[in-house]
């Protein structure tokens, strides 16, 4: 159930990416790969082996890197102008 969740979250976030003009495309691309391995992993994998862990953990753990990603990008859009 998780890389379900977990993939309607990271597609519609990086769709939502992919329109903003401010954001790094490679953010938004970071982020379809992150729900690509998800949904191999979740819906493929699990389907063969009924007791695949590690890949969850990665799933996890890329998800954690997008969204310090995502956040990092936007506090650099977010951050006030140098005054000269």
């Amino acid at each position: 159930m998780l890389f379900v969740l977990l993939g309607f979250f990271l597609t519609f976030s990086t769709t939502s990416l992919l329109r903003h003009p401010a954001f790094a495309r490679w953010v938004a691309y970071y982020g379809f790969l992150t729900a690509v391995f998800n949904l191999v992993n979740g819906a493929i994998l699990t389907a063969v082996f009924s007791d695949v862990y590690v890949g969850e953990w990665i799933s996890v753990a890329m998800f954690m890197i997008y969204v310090l990603i995502l956040a990092t990008n936007s506090r650099v859009i977010d951050a006030p102008a140098p005054k000269a």
